[in-house]
């Protein structure tokens, strides 16, 4: 399902301010009255909102931060990708960190759906990522669909797992 459209830049630089160092949008203390229907709810707006930190966490259940503009709801993410490119996301935006709350400019990039899921963080067990005993008591190595072998150690198994992933996702390997 594709993303619904951002408005526009314009727009979005009127309501917010965003500090790419920390992260943090920003209602715009000095938002433009024409936002509003009138005098009294933009002075309320004002007052209530202007120059607060914006958003919300874990709209949806989802763990990002989501906001509302123009009676419409959006990720956080998104709108600081369009602020700071001027552009909507072709696909989509990755925490490079794997927070969904980190929304530093330095840890945002533009992501397929695909890249996105490999850069999910990695269940912590026992065995590393991707290896699996075997009833013989070797371990075997599986990235996605792809079988890489059977090892004599759980070490040598995520070893193989990790250079895998290395090579074929690039920077969106979670090796995390």
């Amino acid at each position: 399902m594709a993303a619904k459209p951002l408005p526009p830049v314009e727009y979005l630089r009127q309501c917010f301010t965003y500090d790419p160092t920390t992260g943090v949008l920003t209602w715009s203390a000095d938002r433009p009255r024409e936002h509003f229907r009138t005098e009294a709810r933009w002075r309320g707006w004002i007052s209530c909102y202007g120059g607060r930190a914006a958003g919300y966490f874990d709209w949806a259940g989802a763990g990002y931060i989501g906001l509302c503009v123009g009676g419409k709801r959006f990720w956080s993410h998104r709108v600081i990708w369009k602020m700071q490119t001027g552009c909507d996301p072709i696909s989509g935006i990755d925490h490079r960190n794997g927070n969904k709350t980190d929304n530093r400019w330095r840890n945002l990039r533009e992501a397929t759906q695909q890249q996105n899921l490999w850069n999910l963080p990695t269940k912590r067990g026992r065995l590393p990522t991707g290896v699996y005993v075997r009833r013989s008591g070797h371990y075997s190595v599986k990235a996605g669909k792809v079988y890489l072998g059977t090892f004599d150690t759980a070490r040598k198994a995520g070893e193989a797992y990790r250079s895998y992933v290395k090579r074929t996702r690039g920077e969106f390997a979670a090796t995390r």
